[in-house]
């Protein structure tokens, strides 16, 4: 009898349950008291769970200091959110050494994709640090790539609070604004043996800035059997970056942002090293739509509508052009600059 009541009350709760209003999940206001609107929680876990850090949607107190291993949010184990991920979920295979050498990707982009890179410093030495950042330009040489100024990104986190927050989401696109990197290459851990022979392993994750996409965590290994091992290792490291970070900016059109502008002048994260020159024209584009195979990764992009067209007037700095609006409206920073046909 009782099992029977108990059913009974089982049905009718979920009876009404099935009648319930169904969530907001499309609003895009931020309700009073939230951090977030109903859209930008269901982009994260919904539309882009690989953004999710594990402090998401907790609130932290301000640091005075950037600390870099802050953006990698641990767990009490030690390990990365990332490495939480189900196998089962859309996943690369982690690659292990010796990595087969492919062709350099020829991606039919007017300029080179700029990319740029984060190192948590608790996961590696300050000697290997140093190292990949020295060996960064020399890789970069077989690659159509533009390597973001380090310097550049250092200042742009240290005055935004995408630390406070631990959002990779935020990093990503106050990185995508200024330097205007397009990829953004996460080196989660870089272990280097301290007795050789021994074995080397990194851990990285990819950020598409433009797509907003977190792609799943990739991890290397190789024996090393002296210091000489240790930099063809790293080397080979950053090939696999530039690889994977060129062939996978062909979903979109090359692009670059605006990222201030003072009267009459726009001024965008793209210049002398980027392959722009005076007279270039870039047509003002206002966000798009990603297009995602069955598997859930992006498949393609279609742009939005066009607001205006900017001229490029002048190179300064590394890596950057102040522009004049000759068509239409100027850009904001959510507005991507394509080139015009």
């Amino acid at each position: 009898m009782k099992k029977k009541i108990l059913t009974l009350l089982l049905f009718f709760m979920l009876l009404c349950w099935g009648c319930a209003s169904a969530p907001d999940i499309v609003s895009k206001e931020t309700p009073e008291g939230e951090t977030y609107s109903a859209d930008e929680v269901r982009q994260v876990t919904v539309d882009q769970p690989f953004l999710l850090s594990g402090d998401y949607f907790r609130e932290k107190k301000q640091e005075k200091t950037v600390d870099l291993g802050n953006l990698f949010s641990k767990n009490e184990s030690g390990d990365s959110d990332s490495q939480k991920l189900k196998k089962a979920e859309i996943q690369e295979q982690p690659q292990t050494s010796p990595v087969p050498q492919r062709p350099v990707p020829q991606v039919p982009q007017p300029f080179p994709t700029k990319i740029g890179f984060i190192l948590d410093y608790e996961n590696m030495t300050r000697e290997t640090a140093e190292q990949i950042l020295r060996s960064m330009a020399k890789a970069a040489e077989a690659f159509p790539v533009a390597v973001a100024d380090q310097d550049h990104i250092m200042e742009v986190l240290a005055t935004t609070d995408c630390f406070e927050k631990k959002d990779l989401s935020c990093v990503s696109k106050a990185v995508g604004v200024y330097p205007g990197a397009r990829m953004l290459a996460l080196i989660e851990l870089f272990e280097v043996p301290e007795h050789k022979p021994g074995s080397a392993k990194t851990r990285i994750e990819i950020v598409d800035t433009g797509l907003g996409f977190r792609y799943p965590l990739m991890e290397i290994t190789a024996q090393v059997t002296n210091k000489a091992d240790v930099h063809l290792f790293i080397a080979q490291v950053l090939r696999n970056i530039f690889d994977f970070a060129v062939r996978k900016s062909a979903v979109m059109p090359w692009f670059c942002r605006c990222f201030s502008r003072e009267k009459d002048s726009w001024y965008i994260s793209a210049g002398r090293i980027s392959g722009l020159k005076p007279g270039d024209m870039l047509k003002v584009v206002s966000g798009g739509t990603v297009v995602r195979n069955p598997a859930g990764l992006p498949a393609g992009w279609i742009p939005g509508k066009q607001k205006g067209i900017l001229k490029v007037e002048q190179l300064f700095g590394k890596d950057f052009a102040a522009c004049s609006l000759t068509q239409g409206e100027g850009p904001n920073p959510d507005d991507m600059l394509l080139p015009a046909e």
